[in-house]
C-alpha cells in the first residue's frame, strides 16, 4: 500500500475504517487489473460502504468482548462454570461415543480462607490469579480448566486414563507449590500456596457427568481429611 500515492492514484482507493475517529482497519479497492480509473460515483459509494464495514467490525468486536466476559472469570482469567459445564457435556458425549477415557479433577486451594482473613482479599485474589495462570501454562490444548466457584478450579482432561492423569496432577501441583506471594509487611511476608485435588476417571468412576463430579468431589474432601497438598483418585 505504501508504495503508491494512494490519495491521488486514480486506479486505487484507500479508505480507513473508522468509528468515532478510532481506526480499526483499512479498505483498499483497486482497478489495477483493468487499468480503469475509479469513478467519482464509485468513490462516494465505497466511502459509505467503508462506514458500514467499520460499524460491522466494531459491533463484532463488542459482541466478542461481551461473549468473552460472559464465559470467562475476570479474576483467574479461566473460563467460568457455565462454560465448563458446556464443554464437559461435549467431552463426555465424545468419550462415551468413542469409548475413550477422560478425567475430571476438582482442585481446591489449601487454607484459602485463612489467606483472605490474615492477608486480605487482595492477596487471596492474587493467589487465584497466579494459580489460574500456572494451570493455563501446563495444560494441553485439548484440556480445559475453569473456575468452578470460590477457590475451586475444575479441570477436564480429555482422552486421559488414570496413568496420564497422574502425570498431569504431578505437574499441576508442582506448579502451584512454586507460587510465592509477597505480602508487603515489615519485614515482607512470603506466602506459599498449595492445593488439594480429587480426580474421577471415566468410565470406571461413573457412568454419568453427575456421578463423575460427585466422585471427584468425594476424593477431594478425602485429600483434605488426610492433610491437604496432594491429589487422590476416587478409585483409591
Amino acid at each position: 500500500i505504501l508504495e503508491y500515492s494512494l490519495a491521488t492514484h486514480d486506479k486505487m482507493l484507500y479508505l480507513p475504517l473508522k468509528i468515532q475517529n478510532k481506526e480499526m482497519g483499512v479498505l483498499v479497492v483497486d482497478n489495477l487489473l483493468s487499468q480503469e480509473s475509479i469513478s467519482e460515483d464509485a468513490r462516494n459509494l465505497l466511502q459509505g460502504f467503508a462506514g458500514q464495514i467499520a460499524l460491522a467490525v466494531d459491533n463484532a468486536r463488542l459482541f466478542s468482548e461481551v461473549e468473552r466476559l460472559s464465559l470467562y472469570d475476570p479474576l483467574s482469567h479461566l473460563p467460568n462454570r457455565r462454560f465448563f459445564d458446556q464443554r464437559l457435556v461435549e467431552e463426555f458425549y465424545r468419550s462415551s461415543r468413542g469409548r475413550l477415557p477422560m478425567a475430571i479433577c476438582l482442585l481446591d486451594l489449601d487454607f484459602f480462607k485463612e489467606i483472605n482473613d490474615t492477608y486480605g482479599h487482595q492477596t487471596g485474589d492474587q493467589a487465584l490469579n497466579r494459580v489460574g495462570a500456572a494451570i493455563r501454562g501446563i495444560l494441553r490444548q485439548s484440556d480445559f480448566a475453569a473456575r468452578w466457584g470460590g477457590d475451586e478450579i475444575a479441570i477436564l482432561l480429555g482422552n486421559t486414563d488414570e496413568k496420564d492423569a497422574v502425570m498431569a496432577m504431578d505437574r499441576i501441583l508442582q506448579a502451584v507449590r512454586g507460587i510465592s506471594l509477597i505480602y508487603p509487611s515489615e519485614p515482607p511476608k512470603e506466602i506459599k500456596v498449595s492445593a488439594s485435588v480429587g480426580v474421577a476417571v471415566y468410565p470406571q468412576d461413573g457412568s454419568t457427568v453427575a456421578e463423575l463430579i460427585a466422585a471427584a468431589d468425594r476424593a477431594l474432601y478425602e485429600v483434605k481429611f488426610r492433610g491437604r497438598d496432594g491429589y487422590l483418585f476416587y478409585s483409591q
